[in-house]
């Protein structure tokens, strides 16, 4: 897609709405009159049991969906939109199966497809080959010691990203037992990446109190593919926001993530990219001109946002650089079995000790700005029950906001963490910041204008300006 095309779709749509009034909450794409149906469950299920493709382009009517659930959106304001779901359906003759499916929304039309085959990562088509695959995975000593010589294997599509990665999940079963493990196929694998997590796993086993970390496998270059050891838990925002959960056992788990965030930011071995407060403002530029479609004083405000952050962070010299997963946020995060475990892992790099510990702390906010979405029961064209899968556990439930965030700060200054005040204000505007400007990309402005305007006000506040 042409970036002329893309600019004067934008600039077409931001025509369109300084022409009408602001509403109190957003319409979908006024020039995408067919996305709200992307964002329809219900519609989005019907469609690919209607006209299910396979990979060759072709469309049959076999496939009876029981259960879809949006998973990722990407939104080119007045140009286009694609969107991913996680699909529960079920083919005559061939029992029930689970996939990622596209829906391409633009200007003439929506298209749907599935994950695989994609153009940017010609690499799916081998990784989703159960015989190859069983293959590869029976030639790792470290699958054979534990697990014996698998014999059977099925794959799952867990997440994905068009064009930039993938997530697929390999359930081994052989007779001594079963062995579940991830592969994340990336469109780019750093030289870096594996022995940084090599060094990571290393540092996780060495220190009690530190995140429990998946072990990496294997790394096939040829497949752009790293294979880590699968780590079954809950999702630690489950478990802690839980309202039948018990307010001291939360605070457990609160102060455990912090005492292990500090942990982490000890370890000496890892060699990553530096990333500093200028990085981070300078890349969410590329944001601006989604925002500057849908709301264009908002825009502004952003943009006055970053030029404060940049300049700040170029009139002081930034702490030395430690390990840092680089998107510390509570979805990142499971009660396993020995404790917290920390996942993906793609985005580690060296930055400033304040970085991750505003992460975590941005999103509590977020996630308590986000109005509860409701559970919406689905009916499926074919009579089967399909269920919705909108509603999520938020801050205030089992203990309230600020003392979940009380609690994590306590852990983490237990376990030995130190953070410069003055620069995790800055960092936690930053990441308030980035997640607004993540919103009008993701559709998260539309579903809930509400929050990315409170995510801008609570930004400048940190950062002094009036709203």
């Amino acid at each position: 897609m042409s970036s002329g095309f893309v600019q004067r779709g934008r600039r077409r749509l931001a025509r369109l709405l300084r022409g009408r009034p602001a509403p109190s909450r957003y319409d979908v794409d006024p020039l995408l009159p067919d996305l709200p149906k992307a964002l329809d469950l219900r519609w989005v299920a019907k469609l690919f049991e209607q006209g299910w493709p396979d990979g060759e382009g072709e469309y049959g009517h076999s496939v009876r969906v029981h259960h879809c659930e949006l998973l990722t959106a990407r939104h080119w304001p007045g140009t286009s939109c694609v969107t991913t779901y996680l699909l529960q359906a079920e083919r005559a003759g061939q029992g029930d199966f689970s996939i990622i499916g596209v829906v391409e929304t633009t200007t003439e039309g929506c298209r749907l497809r599935l994950f695989s085959p994609d153009p940017e990562l010609p690499f799916l088509a081998a990784v989703l080959d159960d015989s190859a695959m069983l293959g590869r995975f029976v030639a790792l000593p470290e699958v054979t010691e534990s697990l014996g010589s698998p014999e059977s294997l099925v794959i799952t599509p867990v997440r994905y990203w068009p064009g930039s990665r993938c997530t697929l999940r390999y359930d081994l079963r052989a007779p001594a037992g079963s062995l579940t493990c991830y592969g994340k196929v990336l469109a780019r694998v750093k030289p870096w990446m594996v022995p940084a997590l090599d060094a990571l796993y290393e540092h996780s086993q060495c220190c009690p109190a530190m995140l429990r970390v998946p072990r990496l496998l294997a790394y096939w270059p040829e497949l752009h593919m790293l294979v880590q050891q699968g780590m079954p838990g809950e999702p630690f925002q489950q478990r802690v926001f839980d309202p039948a959960a018990s307010p001291s056992r939360c605070r457990e788990w609160l102060r455990a993530c912090g005492t292990g965030l500090a942990a982490l930011q000890e370890c000496q071995g890892l060699q990553a990219p530096v990333r500093t407060l200028s990085d981070d403002a300078a890349g969410m530029y590329k944001a601006l001109p989604s925002l500057t479609a849908l709301r264009p004083a908002w825009a502004e405000r952003a943009k006055a946002a970053l030029g404060a952050l940049q300049k700040r962070a170029a009139a002081q010299v930034e702490p030395p650089p430690v390990a840092s997963h680089g998107a510390f946020k509570i979805t990142k995060l499971l009660v396993a079995e020995n404790g917290l475990a920390l996942i993906d892992l793609d985005t580690l790099c060296l930055a400033n000790a304040a970085s991750d510990v505003a992460s975590f702390l941005a999103h509590l906010d977020y996630m308590a700005m986000r109005r509860p979405r409701p559970f919406v029961p689905l009916k499926g064209t074919f009579g089967a029950p399909l269920e919705g899968t909108f509603r999520a556990p938020l801050p205030g439930r089992s203990i309230p906001l600020a003392e979940a965030k009380r609690t994590f700060l306590l852990g983490y200054q237990q376990g030995g963490g130190r953070v410069d005040e003055g620069w995790l204000r800055l960092y936690q505007a930053a990441e308030l910041l980035r997640q607004a400007l993540h919103s009008a990309r993701n559709l998260g402005l539309c579903r809930s204008p509400q929050a990315t305007e409170r995510l801008l006000d609570k930004s400048a506040a940190l950062l002094g300006q009036s709203g």
